[in-house]
């Protein structure tokens, strides 16, 4: 009898913690990027991606998603803020009951999300419009692409989906009446999670997740001491989670996954027939100047050390800090260190306007200006073609910070 109750709680564990550190590290990688992952979303809402399933099936024609887009960013950091919320609740059995019921809703619901990816065809659909398929479903963010060189396909995607929802099955059998973890159980729980999560680390090459987990743990037994109160449970790792989720959005994400990380040799990966930079085999990076529209990044490539300042949406652009940039790029020119502003050509006036006509000018592709840095405006400094440091708008820096770096 000791030994089917031990067995039981061992075999109840092993899955809360594969499911749950699952959830958790996937949240966590997304909200480390929440910014990358709206974009992902923009996708999905496009009127030729999962609109268009609803065209084909119920001939409802007039069905469209694009009305979600301007609250992608909200979306995003509910999602993440969510999944953590629910790794966490399976582990530690916080609301047992509720928490299965929206994990095996989410799983669902993203399997056949993964499945309307997998079977996308590129084309138009009857009424016309071009279907846009959807290649990477945006499960890891970029970690994955970044740590083993490639996402998930979208039928791997598939599978893991729906090994979740059997991994989750025998969680529903064992535990669905149950409350909180007693300690007996919340010893293997805690050894199984974080082995769990410390796998997810390695692969991505990122032990935050661990840290974070230790953080959830340590606010759930505070809470076990004093409490013991599910509801708290939950609210206090929603909490969290939208506390690093805000830090990551008002700063940069602490671990870069994407292709201009730090680091990154832009004159070294430049290509002298095309005069492009190569950042991997389906992005590439150009700057043209503004009043001649030549292209000029054979000469950033080759300059010594230099200062930009990106930009591709001024609308919506942070512009008390384009103010503080003007002064930067003041202090950096009486050093004798270059300045450059890059963005969209319909906002070059716009900007001229705020930092003024003594800066270069040089336009390029919107969407590249968004991937290289989660930051309207956001600074950049380059050294001998090297970019060597990233800020954020929030945290633009002082001269004296950018001499040291450059030394």
């Amino acid at each position: 009898m000791i030994k089917k109750i031990i067995f039981r709680a061992l075999l109840s564990s092993l899955f809360r913690s594969i499911v749950g550190a699952t959830l958790i590290v996937s949240g966590i990688i997304k909200a480390n990027d929440s910014i990358g992952f709206a974009y992902k979303l923009e996708e999905y809402f496009q009127d030729g991606a999962l609109a268009y399933r609803i065209h084909e099936i119920f001939g409802w024609n007039s069905f469209s998603l694009e009305w979600l887009i301007p609250s992608t960013l909200f979306l995003a950091a509910f999602i993440c803020v969510f999944e953590i919320v629910l790794g966490f609740a399976l582990i530690v059995k916080a609301r047992i009951k509720i928490s299965l019921f929206f994990t095996f809703a989410m799983l669902i619901f993203f399997t056949f999300l993964t499945l309307h990816t997998a079977t996308c065809l590129p084309g138009e659909t009857a009424s016309g419009i071009p279907i846009q398929c959807v290649d990477d479903c945006g499960c890891f963010g970029d970690a994955m692409k970044d740590s083993i060189g490639r996402s998930l396909t979208p039928w791997e995607s598939f599978v893991k989906d729906i090994l979740l929802i059997i991994f989750a099955v025998p969680i529903f059998i064992l535990d669905r009446k149950k409350s909180l973890n007693s300690l007996f159980q919340d010893i293997p729980s805690i050894i199984f999670s974080f082995i769990f999560t410390f796998i997810w680390s390695f692969i991505f090459s990122w032990y935050f997740p661990l840290l974070f987990l230790l953080i959830l743990f340590f606010i759930y037994f505070l809470i076990k001491k004093y409490y013991s109160y599910s509801l708290l449970v939950i609210f206090s790792t929603a909490l969290a989670s939208s506390v690093f989720v805000s830090y990551t959005f008002n700063n940069l994400p602490i671990k870069d996954y994407r292709p201009y990380k730090e680091g990154f040799n832009f004159k070294e990966n430049y290509q002298e027939k095309f005069q492009e930079v190569i950042i991997n085999e389906t992005t590439s990076f150009t700057i043209n100047e503004g009043a001649m529209d030549n292209n000029v990044t054979k000469a950033f490539v080759n300059y010594p050390a230099i200062l930009v300042s990106s930009s591709y949406n001024y609308k919506k652009a942070n512009k008390d800090s384009f103010r503080e940039i003007k002064n930067l790029f003041r202090d950096a020119k009486s050093e004798k260190i270059g300045v450059m502003q890059v963005c969209s050509w319909a906002d070059i006036d716009k900007v001229k306007n705020v930092i003024g006509e003594d800066v270069i000018y040089y336009y390029g592709d919107g969407d590249i200006a968004k991937i290289i840095i989660r930051s309207d405006p956001g600074l950049l400094l380059f050294k001998n073609g090297v970019l060597i440091k990233k800020w954020h708008s929030n945290n633009v820096p002082s001269i004296t910070e950018i001499k040291n770096l450059l030394k």
